[in-house]
């Protein structure tokens, strides 16, 4: 018994119902699709390229180099974490959204399209004081 049969009580359906019941599953499948690629775009290239590494790992790494002395401590905890930092930044760049990259490949973005989404994601960033993390 087809599902759209089932819910109508019938052991059989006709042409015409399993038609328009299986133009609504292909509805729900696209539906589901959309919803997978969308979360994908928005944690891939938001939350971590945009934010974690162009944003906070650049950020935090620059920081330290302009600011701090090779011999601060502080510079030197964030020395195993911000090792090469720039330079693996600037490659996802190069990877995932320069031009004819990833995402031009796994979205189905413009470039137009890209930019928007970016600049979207950039004003959306908010800095948290790390006094605020700790409560």
């Amino acid at each position: 018994m087809s599902h759209a049969c089932a819910e109508a009580g019938k052991p059989v359906c006709s042409k015409e119902e399993a038609a328009a019941h299986w133009q609504k599953l292909q509805v729900w499948e696209h539906a589901k699709w959309v919803i997978r690629v969308s979360v994908m775009a928005e944690v891939t290239l938001i939350d971590h390229l945009l934010w974690s590494h162009l944003v906070v790992s650049n950020g935090v790494s620059n920081a330290a180099f302009k600011h701090l002395e090779p011999s601060h401590r502080i510079r030197q905890l964030l020395k195993p974490f911000t090792f090469r930092a720039n330079t693996i930044n600037f490659s996802a760049y190069l990877t995932l959204i320069a031009e004819d990259g990833m995402a031009d490949h796994w979205f189905g973005f413009t470039r137009a399209e890209l930019a928007r989404f970016m600049e979207r994601g950039s004003r959306s960033f908010k800095y948290v004081k790390s006094t605020y993390m700790l409560k």
